[in-house]
């Protein structure tokens, strides 16, 4: 779709003829909608709100979008010539998708109706409106030389496509669609936005193009499903289309009393011909006054009639018209308007006019009392058609052939009727004959039927005879046969007497030993019973040893489990002593070794010591202490000294060796 400026904003009536009122009626309520192009969401609106519809819409312009959500579930804003439906919506989740006005904006249609079915359900249908091309009045345009594109309507100035029946047609085929409905929205070339372009052409050029198929349609309406259309198919839709009857055209202009009539200030309508009575209804109007009116009936020589003509003021504070001028015959026509090109044949064709060039008109001039400025007029113009001379010519011979034809037709009729009436004489004493001979025939049917019915009777009768002699035969064999088997059957009987008795005497026996093994029985059920009980009473004992032992069994486990947990503890400690037995070892062979290094150390340190004090002692003695007795003392005390000094070094290291072997010892206890 084109970008544009222009924002649409319409007003949906439903109740009005425009196209997408009759799409509306083809929509379900409830339904899920797929809406291409819903501009401010006019239509969205009441597809949502008075059908309860769910939407979605495509839209181009942001700005309308912003719009239409208010209606919508959701909203793309995007170029469908760009995008693949498929790729926002899902597939076949619509019932409908519509596209009102939209094809023919875009560079390729026909691959948007391609990617409808896509998204669209099996039993969805594709709902469209197109401009028509060959509008007449978008036709007359053309031919004036002018194709001013607008802003909206037939010429939108964002229309990139044109179609007319067979290309709009052809287009939902090629998109793999089936056409069910096929419609029309018509308009009068003066209902559009070309107002009066088709008046200002020929009349000749004008009536061509107001008579061409689908010259009044203004869009096509179409309800599609997926599917395949035949050729014949397509032709016959084609062929279907709307053709115009012949028409005639009427004009009404209006004018103040000191003006001229122009076509700015005219009016134009088409009317049937062949039509006995139409009624023809132009409204009016000018910001100034309307004092004249001149109406044109006919755009042809002919004769016509003109039953009435009246015109009403229309109210502006309502829809009521008030009737200001009225002619209603020939007579009143001819005495109150002024006729041009027109003549008034009182004694021809019960008081026709006749039209003696192609612009007849009759001038009607309104009291000055109802031209008011500004008023709305309301033209109406009841009439026929105009009929050439050679029509009325054809007409007269073929009625007076007509009405002799009646004529001959009754005589024809009368004497029909008399042969009818001796044809039903004649009829009615067939009938009697028929009837006499009917009953006769019955008697005779009757009486042969009487005479076979006797004849079956001595046969039967015979019959009856031999059959009674073959039964006699038979029955005595039946007797001899029934008394050797009443013999048989009396010893059948003493057999079973015999047979009889033996059966009481095995019963009496049978039910003795019944009596005895039901006793039996009756022992062996209580047997059976303690035995039950016993048995009851063993499962439970079992139960509970079969409890002890498994509890058993799971202390076993438990017992095992501490065994080998003891077992891998005990090989641990085994590898711990044998390593601290190792650990004993060199530490045995450490501590000798350090008693050893401990007397060098000693008697190192004793030498040392003993070493460092002479030394110390002498330097002191030379440079302080005094020749003599102090030197002596000073002496001794320095030797003491050194002697508790070694011994106190002694007991150090003593004390620092036993403290290792508590430890060891005490190492070795733990592992």
């Amino acid at each position: 779709m084109m970008r544009t400026k222009h924002c649409y904003t319409l007003k949906f009536d439903p109740a009005g003829d425009s196209a997408l009122t009759m799409l509306s009626r083809l929509i379900s309520r409830g339904a899920t909608v797929l809406e291409l192009g819903p501009a401010t969401g006019y239509f969205t609106k009441y597809l949502t709100e008075d059908l309860g519809c769910t939407v979605d819409c495509v839209e181009i312009s942001a700005e309308m979008a912003a719009q239409a959500s208010r209606f919508a579930r959701d909203v793309w804003v995007t170029d469908v010539d760009e995008v693949r439906l498929a790729d926002r919506f899902p597939s076949g989740a619509y019932d409908y998708v519509i596209a009102a006005d939209v094809l023919e904006h875009l560079r390729d249609p026909w691959r948007l109706v391609q990617q409808v079915r896509d998204v669209l359900a099996p039993t969805g249908k594709l709902l469209v409106s197109i401009p028509n091309v060959t509008h007449s009045a978008l036709l007359a345009e053309l031919v004036s030389g002018s194709f001013d594109y607008r802003d909206e309507g037939l010429l939108d100035r964002t229309h990139l496509r044109f179609f007319t029946r067979r290309t709009a047609i052809e287009l939902l085929r090629h998109g793999g669609f089936r056409i069910d409905e096929f419609e029309q929205v018509e308009r009068l070339p003066e209902h559009t936005e070309f107002k009066s372009m088709l008046e200002r052409l020929p009349r000749a050029v004008a009536d061509f193009l107001a008579q061409a198929p689908e010259a009044r349609t203004y869009q096509f309406v179409a309800a599609a499903t997926p599917g395949i259309m035949s050729d014949a198919e397509v032709e016959s839709l084609v062929a279907a289309s709307v053709r115009t009857e012949p028409q005639f055209r009427l004009v009404v202009l209006w004018a103040d009393v000191d003006e001229l009539f122009t076509e700015e200030r005219s009016k134009s309508a088409f009317a049937s011909l062949g039509a006995e009575r139409q009624l023809v209804r132009f409204e009016i109007s000018r910001p100034g006054q309307i004092r004249r009116i001149r109406i044109d009936p006919s755009d042809r020589p002919g004769f016509f009639h003109v039953f009435a003509l009246r015109v009403y003021r229309k109210s502006r504070a309502s829809d009521d018209h008030e009737l200001v001028w009225e002619a209603k015959s020939a007579d009143e026509i001819v005495r109150q308007t002024h006729l041009n090109n027109v003549l008034h044949l009182p004694s021809t064709l019960g008081g026709a006019f006749l039209s003696t060039t192609t612009d007849p008109w009759f001038t009607i001039t309104l009291p000055e009392s109802v031209a008011q400025a500004s008023s709305t007029f309301v033209v109406e113009i009841e009439l026929d058609w105009p009929m050439s001379a050679d029509f009325i010519l054809v007409r007269d011979t073929l009625v007076s052939r007509v009405d002799a034809l009646e004529v001959a037709l009754r005589n024809s009729g009368d004497l029909v009727g008399k042969l009818e009436g001796t044809i039903a004489a004649e009829r009615r004493q067939l009938e009697q004959v028929r009837s006499d001979f009917e009953r006769v025939d019955e008697e005779a049917v009757t009486r042969q039927s009487e005479i076979m019915a006797l004849g079956m009777q001595l046969q039967r009768s015979e019959i009856i005879r031999r059959l009674r002699k073959v039964e006699t035969d038979k029955l005595r064999q039946a007797i001899a046969s029934s008394e050797s088997a009443s013999a048989a059957l009396r010893m059948q009987l003493q057999r079973s007497e015999i047979i009889r008795r033996l059966r009481k005497v095995e019963t009496d026996k049978l039910r003795q030993i019944i009596a005895s093994s039901e006793s039996a029985n009756a022992a062996l059920r209580e047997e059976l019973g303690d035995r039950e009980e016993k048995a009851g009473h063993l499962e439970s004992v079992l139960r509970e040893k079969g409890e002890i032992l498994a509890r058993r069994e799971r202390e076993m486990e438990g017992l095992r489990q501490q065994r080998d947990q003891s077992a891998g503890e005990l090989e641990a400690m085994r590898s711990r002593l044998a390593a601290s037995e190792c650990d004993a070892k060199r530490l045995s062979e450490t501590l000798m070794q350090e008693q050893a290094a401990l007397a060098d150390l000693a008697r190192l340190a004793e030498s040392s010591l003993a070493f460092r004090t002479l030394v110390a002692f002498r330097r002191t003695r030379d440079r302080f202490v005094p020749v003599g007795t102090t030197r002596r003392r000073l002496y001794d005390s320095t030797v003491r000294a050194a002697s508790r000094l070694r011994g106190t070094r002694l007991r150090v290291l003593t004390d620092a060796l036993e403290s290792r072997l508590r430890l060891w010892s005490m190492r070795s206890n733990w592992r």
